[in-house]
């Protein structure tokens, strides 16, 4: 293994202590760096694979008949090559005896950002191939495996009976077929399937109901999980994997394989602490209140239960789907719905009417009292004292008042026996006490327990459970693979203290043994093996994203690193890669450095014959006002640094406008609406700074690991696996689709299309058949 390194843990900075203080204040004038930064990430995330404005690999004809294989040429050079090739006067690599080009090394050592020589070019001609997915339903292509007979490539379709497989198979990569399938998904919901060269295991739990559908009898989720093993990705056993050992304990299965000796699944347990039931006495009577059954009963003196039911008889919840139900609390009448559209404008014109506008304080901000006028009741809410007063808009007659949350909540509890005569009564003040105290109580034995385990199968159906020492350690298994006749699993392990990254190994899948660290900051995931055995793994190295490899799984060094421009206008994401008897192919992106250089010129906003500019890349944020005529600055201040000061002199806010007065003269009254006009046209001017950036698809090859080529690819969409087999790669994708759908309005007659409700709808999963 050429250039491999070992790395040690690197120093994590220390936090600027001023950094809680620009958070205060990113809440209201930082929302333009906020929303700046998620256009970029959206940007960033939909453009990982979409090159410059050049077509894709292949436009595809809808018309086409499935499964038609098309050759397909390949594209021009990467820019990055030519940049370098010119830069440098020729090419920058080493070349073997024979001519082959070999990777050079790295310059810089372990600097960050160090400039790294570009790759030779080397051509591969690609096939797309669009699989026959059934149409009318939401599908999507899971993965695409290469097997000794060739690949399998296994999807997922959605229907009212849960998620069924389609499985297609190919003996060359080019000609795919429909295989019928052999197993039962029914009824269920399947989040991950693992593929080695010893079968394959999906994961998933049986879809059910949190209520049942009266809505009587609440039950705890106790999700069935579900596993299925199969020794050929086509014929499926389905078992209910059940290693709860008590009702208060929650199982997650995160992941596991098919191995020599049967199948192995790790994951974790959780105990949730379980208390005594809440209990209440008054009037001769206990009252028991069991949150985990979300049940009660009433006992009398002789310890004979006098009546029970569900906490939703206890806790009155009053909701109706039209609006929120007022309820007299005295008498329990129902005395009108609001709608729920009515409660949002309240809201909404309260909040609005109460705000100090652009410029205002977070200390100085008044809660708004708002009220509701609905069906001949006012309803009037204090939003800084939560209370409430319900009156008669006729009479003037005050109906009820007091918390808001008894507005909410309807009626205090009244608990009648079984013949209809009330035994027990409360006031929300009381019963709201005796709940409290008996919280207060348990607090010191809320405590959440993990554990992680792990349970081998011979067969896929009985199974065997072990635990996984970790000398009082929390643990978290991620990922598991084979290596030499026994397991390697990869994951985390802390204390109170801290923790990290932690590789584990066993002889048989039973007997485990916590073997090293993994060096700081390195995470392992999607481990896969080489032809001679070598592991490999996506992970972070000095320079960025690296492809990392081990011969034992313990010790890693770096394989391949990203390429960085001498410019270092460019930075690079590893997304995907796979390996196989050809080679190995690694798939990513490379994308401008937006974060150098990367600002927009402060907030301006010109109004009459001044001109305001906010500025908030400096800290405390700056206000400043020119004179347009005369060039003079007339108001030059730096708001609270804190941000906990009301408006600022000569600042006020009324009804929607700030006014800024200087001298006795009001220089700007500027708007709400203009002021968001304002702050919209900043956002655009930073996205459009990227938008006008360089993004596109990278893909690089390596026969030995030691020599790379960078692989001419146009993609625009995403790849979610990579098979190689031993003369073709294989490439599943997803290309990204302009084409919205209207979504149709329930409400409206004849299936009216609502035309501000739309999504875009996903095309049919693709794969690219490429060979070098």
């Amino acid at each position: 293994m050429t250039d491999s390194i070992i790395y040690e843990a690197q120093p994590i900075p220390p936090e600027d202590p001023n950094d809680a203080k620009r958070k205060r204040w990113s809440a209201i004038f930082g929302a333009i760096s906020i929303v700046a930064i998620l256009l970029i990430g959206v940007a960033v995330g939909a453009s990982l694979f979409r090159g410059s404005e050049t077509e894709p690999i292949a436009d595809g004809d809808p018309t086409a008949t499935t499964l038609a294989a098309t050759p397909l040429t390949t594209v021009a050079k990467s820019p990055l090559t030519d940049r370098y090739s010119r830069a440098q006067g020729g090419s920058n690599l080493a070349a073997s005896e024979d001519g082959a080009a070999t990777r050079p090394a790295r310059p810089g050592g372990t600097d960050v950002g160090t400039p790294t020589p570009a790759l030779p070019p080397q051509d591969f001609t690609w096939e797309r191939i669009t699989l026959d997915l059934p149409e009318g339903q939401e599908s999507y292509l899971h993965g695409v495996y290469a097997t000794n007979d060739g690949f399998l490539a296994l999807g997922f379709v959605w229907s009212e009976r849960g998620q069924d497989m389609v499985v297609w198979s190919s003996e060359d990569g080019s000609t795919w077929a429909r295989t019928d399938l052999n197993g039962d998904f029914s009824n269920a919901s399947v989040w991950n399937v693992v593929f080695n060269e010893y079968g394959a295991i999906a994961f998933g739990e049986e879809m059910t109901e949190f209520f049942e559908e009266d809505h009587t009898e609440y039950r705890p989720y106790q999700p069935v999980r579900l596993i299925w093993t199969s020794p050929d990705g086509v014929n499926w056993t389905r078992t209910e994997l059940d290693l709860a050992t008590a009702d208060n304990q929650e199982v997650w299965v995160n992941t596991g394989l098919a191995g020599p000796d049967g199948y192995i699944v790790v994951g974790q347990r959780s105990t949730s602490p379980e208390f005594e039931p809440f209990v209440i006495e008054k009037d001769g009577y206990q009252l028991e209140l069991n949150e985990y059954s979300y049940t009660y009963r009433v006992l009398d003196t002789s310890g004979a239960v006098v009546a029970e039911g569900s906490l939703d008889d206890i806790y009155s919840n009053y909701y109706d789907e039209d609006g929120q139900a007022i309820i007299n609390p005295d008498t329990g009448e129902l005395l009108t719905v609001v709608p729920w559209e009515t409660w949002e404008e309240a809201y909404e014109q309260a909040y609005s009417e109460s705000s100090d506008g652009p410029f205002g304080g977070f200390g100085g901000f008044v809660a708004p009292e708002l009220t509701i006028e609905h069906d001949g009741y006012r309803i009037i809410i204090n939003e800084e004292t939560y209370e409430y007063r319900l009156e008669d808009i006729e009479s003037g007659e005050v109906i009820s008042s007091g918390s808001a949350d008894y507005l909410w909540r309807g009626p205090a509890p009244t608990i009648t026996d079984a013949g209809g005569i009330e035994i027990l009564s409360f006031t929300w003040e009381e019963f709201d006490a005796a709940q409290q105290a008996h919280w207060e109580g348990a607090e010191a034995e809320f405590e959440y327990t993990t554990e992680a385990f792990v349970a081998t199968s011979s067969d896929g159906v009985t199974w065997t459970e072990t635990p996984i020492g970790s000398d009082g350690q929390e643990v978290s298994l991620d990922s598991i693979i084979t290596l030499n006749g026994g397991y390697l699993a990869f994951g985390s392990q802390w204390d109170e203290f801290g923790g990290g990254s932690a590789i584990w190994t066993s002889p048989d899948g039973m007997t485990w043994t916590h073997e090293a660290d993994m060096p700081g900051g390195m995470y392992i995931w999607n481990v896969q093996k080489t032809a001679d055995g070598t592991l490999l793994s996506l992970g972070e190295g000095p320079q960025g994203p690296a492809l990392w490899s081990s011969t034992d799984g313990i010790a890693w060094g770096e394989a391949f690193g990203t390429r960085i421009p001498e410019d270092r206008t460019m930075v690079e994401w590893f997304n995907q890669f796979g390996t196989g008897d050809l080679g190995t192919v690694i798939v990513g992106s490379r994308d401008q450095g937006y974060y150098e250089d990367y600002y927009a010129e402060p907030l301006s906003y010109t109004q009459d014959d001044y001109t305001l500019t906010f500025d908030d890349y400096d800290w405390p944020p700056r206000v400043t006002i020119v004179d347009d005529i005369t060039g003079d600055v007339v108001i030059d201040l730096t708001l609270s640094e804190d941000g906990a000061a009301p408006l600022p002199e000569g600042f006020t806010y009324e009804d929607g406008v700030t006014y800024i007065e200087h001298n006795d003269i009001v220089l700007m009254a500027i708007t709400d609406e203009d002021w968001d006009s304002a702050q919209e046209a900043r956002w655009m001017e930073i996205d459009s700074m990227y938008e006008g950036g360089v993004s596109e698809p990278t893909m690089y090859f390596s026969t030995d690991l030691a020599g790379w080529v960078e692989v001419p690819f146009e993609f625009e969409g995403w790849v979610g696996h990579i098979a190689v087999g031993s003369d073709v790669v294989v490439l599943a994708g997803q290309e990204f689709s302009d084409e919205p759908r209207l979504l149709e309005s329930d409400g409206a007659e004849d299936g009216a299309i609502v035309e501000d409700l739309s999504y875009y709808v996903p095309p049919a999963p693709v794969l690219f058949i490429g060979r070098p």
